[in-house]
């Protein structure tokens, strides 16, 4: 997973770069906290669903929509049995909820469809989903009483997004906010990238040699600056024409 991974971050260095060329100013400025979620959900709809990735960002569009009608009405006084009122708000939320549980059953159903022993971690695929499914069909997992239902496979599906996006998101843009208020640190961890990997993309092996980068020197800097309070999130991205003509 972790050239899927590279390939999606790679594809959104591109988009950065092509966007810094077509300017006419001599920098870009990129809200990166937007760009990190679309990043994230790209990364986590791969892995998670493998050529059906497609499907999966629809349902993650749906997962986020609902999450801020939940953080919308969480303050709101709750009357018991309200939520099954045909209000207009409670009949968005439950199309919203049968659209993510239909798209989900689609993609899940195409994978029990599609059952392939060329795979090599599972025959319904390397992704996470068809991984889950593999063990869970697994003769010996069910001897041993492990299964899940349909809704319960959802809502497995559904974590992937809820354990990972949002946060994994917000990592990023902290992280790149606290680098470019500390040009050493980009320095460090630009020569062990470069030292450990050169330039090609990283493999399992290769992350684990990067020692500086999981070190405890980093993180206090990072969560650190995670606690002040900063006014804006924007960060600029200087790339100028002079630079690009001279890399090319």
């Amino acid at each position: 997973m972790t050239k899927i991974m590279a390939a999606c971050a790679l594809s959104k260095l591109d988009k950065w770069q092509e966007q810094a060329i077509q300017t006419k100013e001599k920098y870009k400025e990129i809200e990166m906290s937007e760009e990190f979620e679309q990043l994230t959900a790209d990364v986590i709809a791969r892995t998670s669903f493998g050529s059906s990735y497609e499907l999966g960002k629809e349902v993650f569009e749906v997962q986020k929509e609902l999450f801020q009608r939940a953080v919308a009405s969480s303050t709101d006084i709750t009357i018991p049995g309200s939520e099954y009122i045909p209000t207009k708000w409670n009949v968005q939320t439950w199309k919203l909820n049968r659209r993510a549980k239909n798209t989900l059953k689609r993609i899940i159903q195409s994978k029990l469809n599609s059952e392939d022993e060329t795979y090599s971690d599972s025959r319904y695929g390397d992704d996470l989903l068809g991984l889950m499914l593999g063990t869970l069909m697994d003769e010996s997992s069910r001897k041993q009483g492990i299964w899940l239902n349909m809704d319960e496979i959802i809502d497995e599906c559904k974590m992937f997004f809820f354990a990972g996006h949002e946060t994994t998101s917000h990592l990023l843009t902290w992280t790149v906010f606290v680098l470019s208020l500390h040009g050493e640190w980009q320095e460090r961890l630009r020569e062990e990238v470069l030292r450990e990997c050169g330039t090609e993309i990283p493999d399992a092996d290769k992350l684990g040699k990067l020692k500086l980068v999981r070190t405890h020197q980093f993180l206090p800097l990072l969560f650190n600056i995670m606690h002040t309070s900063v006014s804006s999130s924007h960060i600029t991205l200087l790339l100028s024409h002079q630079e690009q003509m001279n890399e090319d």
